[in-house]
């Protein structure tokens, strides 16, 4: 920065406020007045900033969980430093706009990070709320992952310098050289909600806020679905069940607590179990004897649905600490347990804020930050939504405009993103599903045919190219899709606008099924846009096979082959030899475009890594073959 010209103040952590040199400070975060002191030293001088990069959450990641301790560090130096500079920055009386940029490393789920600090998130809170109550201010995040090494540390800074030139999104995540913005957008739902398996009848549910709106809500539901046995906890004392006819009789049924009693009543008139304890969720030693009085009581908890919480507007710290702390409390207690469910009730305040509520809008987006990087915990409490096939989805696809789920193209699945600027789909794939694996497999394993990409490209292109000649070019093939029987994977295949043209990935990671969480892979990537159709010859597939079956001969292209080319493709292979792919060849969408010659010294198991680019056109009237003709293709496009 100071390179490109700007006047820049650093100020960093300490005990006590000091000016290490000109434009040096060091201040305590936890101390409110240290931040005006600094304003007002800048101030003084001309120089009250104007950009304001607030670096105190970029931290190497953690080796452990999120806890009580790390949760309380995380406040100070996100939630409760942004709230008192703000505060100072107001006391300065200044008119002008001033942009907040906040910094945080492993604090979004983008797609598979193995480590994620959710405490972090409580920082949203702030960075959401600020420009709603002080227009002049603009606040954003942007969330990294530390770089290992020098070179990509350089190549990260010139691409944040060049981010603070521009304010276009308020959530940000970079991933290596990707530049990821979290954008939302309508989920129609379908017409059928199938009923929750995870409830077991008779199970053992903890409610935490049992007693209130939202918490009696759920219990009403155990019980009257399942017959539960209930706990539920509140932090105030509530009258013991043999007093609960005395307390309605002596304060009437309008009482608070009299209506609540009735409820219990109802619940336990449906055949559910009811134990109302009392103990604060954010206190550890409490909830641990809870829990053992529970269980004692009732036997091992099935589930757990934290609704503790107080309303926004209250003092900051009773609004965060039953959410935030309780959820890392009962976390501690309950990590070795295999729970049914782990339910967090946020709210939509984490999305949009909501003035004065900053500190409300920051424990939602903890639950929220909280449920990801706890979706596919390998421990005991794994915190899981109730839904969704695609588990673990990289955060652009879970949080850009979606559309309603349908039945979809049979390689692309249902589409899950549809945006001006990128479309994607998600399917699941399996050698008992899919022919492309089942009829095409190398070395006894089921991998998915180079060919079956440009399928999936010119599937998801279909509605840009209205019918025209579509053009394939610069395609690269990475790594083989290889899914092994009684395997699932998960498969994306994504669209993105370029400026004459669109992108198609496709990538794809393993179903986890309770297993730590997996990275996303890319296969195949390749730019796609409407063709000429100039000099391609349109052919009838379904002809040539029929032609093929009856005559045992295909003609085309000035050539004809007596065998199909699958049966060539085994000839060559059982005679020990290998099929050479044509690297610059064009693929122009007929049965006979394709070419495979025997070389003894040419072997595809060492040619595995190499990767090259395609270019052709396939015309509007492609169809596409049986595997037949896919895998023999495959030889020459995909490896």
């Amino acid at each position: 920065m100071k390179r490109q010209g700007a006047e820049v103040a650093v100020a960093g952590m300490g005990e006590n406020f000091s000016l290490a040199d000109e434009r040096t400070y060091v201040l305590n975060p936890r101390e409110k007045d240290h931040y005006r002191t600094l304003l007002a030293d800048l101030a003084g001088s001309g120089a009250l900033p104007r950009t304001i990069v607030h670096a105190w959450n970029l931290t190497p990641a953690a080796s452990q969980p999120a806890s009580v301790a790390s949760w309380e560090e995380a406040r100070v130096r996100g939630f409760d430093s942004l709230v008192f500079l703000v505060q100072a920055l107001e006391s300065m009386n200044s008119k002008e706009a001033i942009n907040i940029t906040v910094l945080s490393s492993n604090m979004q789920k983008v797609g598979g990070e193995p480590v994620l600090q959710p405490e972090k998130a409580i920082l949203l809170g702030p960075v959401k709320v600020i420009p709603q109550e002080h227009p002049d201010i603009r606040c954003r995040s942007i969330d990294l992952v530390l770089p290992e090494f020098d070179g990509a540390t350089e190549d990260l800074i010139d691409d944040l310098l060049a981010d603070l030139a521009v304010f276009e999104s308020n959530e940000i995540a970079y991933r290596g050289r990707e530049r990821w913005a979290r954008l939302f957008g309508p989920v129609r739902l379908g017409p059928e909600i199938r009923p929750n398996p995870r409830l077991r009848e008779k199970g053992v549910y903890l409610i935490t806020g049992g007693l209130g709106g939202i918490g009696l809500a759920f219990a009403e539901k155990l019980a009257r679905e399942a017959q539960a046995r209930l706990i539920l906890t509140a932090r105030s004392a509530f009258p013991a069940k043999d007093e609960w006819e005395e307390w309605v009789a002596v304060r009437g049924e309008q009482d608070e607590r009299a209506q609540i009693i009735r409820k219990l009543q109802a619940m336990e008139e449906a055949g559910a179990r009811v134990a109302v304890i009392p103990a604060d969720v954010a206190d550890m030693d409490a909830m641990r004897s809870a829990l053992q009085k529970a269980e004692d009581h009732f036997g091992e908890i099935s589930g757990v649905i934290h609704a503790a919480g107080v309303p926004g507007g209250e003092l900051s710290g009773l609004v965060l600490r039953p959410k935030v702390q309780g959820a890392l409390v009962l976390q501690s207690l309950l990590k070795d347990r295999r729970l049914d469910f782990f339910l967090l009730c946020s709210s939509i305040n984490s999305i949009i804020g909501g003035f004065g509520q900053s500190d409300y809008c920051a424990a939602n987006a903890f639950f929220d930050a909280f449920a990801q990087a706890n979706f596919s915990s390998d421990v005991g409490m794994a915190a899981r939504p109730f839904s969704s096939g695609y588990s673990g989805l990289p955060r652009f696809l879970d949080m850009t405009a979606t559309t309603a789920p349908g039945p979809g193209h049979m390689l692309l699945g249902e589409m899950i993103t549809e945006t001006h600027e990128k479309e994607v789909h998600a399917a699941s794939f399996s050698p008992e599903r899919h022919w492309v694996l089942s009829e095409h497999r190398i070395a006894g394993s089921p991998v998915v045919p180079g060919t079956t990409y440009l399928e999936m490209a010119r599937a998801v292109f279909a509605r840009h190219a209205r019918g025209n000649p579509v053009s394939i070019h610069q395609t690269v093939f990475s790594a083989p899709l290889v899914v092994k029987e009684g395997e699932t994977k998960n498969v994306l295949t994504v669209l993105e606008k370029k400026s004459e043209s669109f992108l198609f990935r496709v990538l794809s990671k393993a179903d986890e099924d309770g297993q730590p969480a997996a990275l996303w892979e890319e296969h195949a990537r390749g730019d796609i846009a409407n063709g000429d159709g100039k000099g391609r010859e349109r052919f009838d597939l379904v002809k040539l096979l029929r032609d093929f079956e009856e005559n045992g001969r295909v003609v085309g292209h000035g050539a004809d082959h007596t065998e199909g080319p699958r049966a060539m493709a085994r000839t060559t292979l059982s005679a020990g030899n290998s099929l050479r792919p044509v690297r610059d060849g064009t693929f122009s969408g007929t049965s006979t475009s394709w070419a495979a010659r025997a070389s003894p010294s040419w072997n595809w198991m060492n040619a595995l890594p190499k990767t090259w680019p395609i270019t052709g056109c396939i015309p509007r009237s492609w169809m596409w073959p049986p595997a037949s003709f896919i895998s023999s293709l495959t030889a020459i496009f995909c490896r």
